[in-house]
């Protein structure tokens, strides 16, 4: 798994420097990665097509999602998506968490 270094999940793990490697992105490169990221949401009508239109506005491709109930209200999407790089991944991710997560039946 890949965190930016100031991503707050490795908080602590700054003193274990051998659980570390640099990494960057190819920036010159056409080719575009494929990841996977959860996602979790209230479950009402039409939240998962919200979900899946947030991600088409950002030109990703999803590869598979797939969908595990974590009690009546909330479940959790599992998504197998492509992105170009980190910023791209950053813009699907702010995406989702602006469109998505809206029940657009209650204003």
């Amino acid at each position: 798994m890949i965190h930016h270094e100031s991503c707050r999940n490795i908080r602590g793990y700054q003193k274990e420097p051998e659980k570390f490697m640099a990494v960057e992105w190819d920036k010159e490169t056409e080719q575009e990665f494929i990841t996977e990221i959860k996602v979790d949401m209230f479950n009402h009508q039409g939240a998962l097509a919200n979900l899946t239109a947030a991600i088409n506005t950002t030109t990703s491709n999803i590869q598979s999602l797939n969908t595990e109930e974590k009690d009546g209200r909330v479940y959790s999407a599992f998504i197998r998506l492509t992105a170009r790089d980190r910023v791209h991944l950053a813009n699907i991710m702010r995406k989702i968490r602006r469109d998505a997560g809206r029940d657009k039946s209650h204003p």
